[in-house]
């Protein structure tokens, strides 16, 4: 069944995220508010849409998801490093001073 045939079968309001075309020719994130309009017997006649434009929040939720992600990273590879290093201070200093490393010095 298409959407609009589901449409019509609902008995209440709906919404949708979806990327959608703008007239610019950019593709942005939506979101689509359906509203059914009703008879006096309390049938769906009519359905209204509304669109609110949401680009800017879905792109910081993917932001944030990604940050986290390299932050998750980040960390096992530290909790790594300590594991197979161990937390001698010599090494840890060296290893903070190399350029490949970029780890900050801890203070002993």
């Amino acid at each position: 069944m298409t959407f609009v045939g589901l449409l019509w079968r609902a008995d209440s309001r709906l919404r949708l995220e979806q990327r959608a075309l703008r007239k610019d020719g950019q593709y942005r994130w939506f979101l689509i508010r359906y509203n059914p309009f009703r008879n006096e017997k309390n049938e769906v006649i009519r359905w209204y849409a509304t669109g609110t434009d949401i680009d800017d929040r879905v792109r910081a939720e993917e932001r944030t998801r990604n940050e986290n992600l390299a932050l998750r990273e980040q960390i096992d590879r530290d909790s790594m490093f300590e594991d197979i290093v161990g937390s001698s201070r010599n090494c840890v200093e060296f290893f903070a001073r190399s350029p490949k490393w970029r780890l900050p010095i801890p203070q002993f």
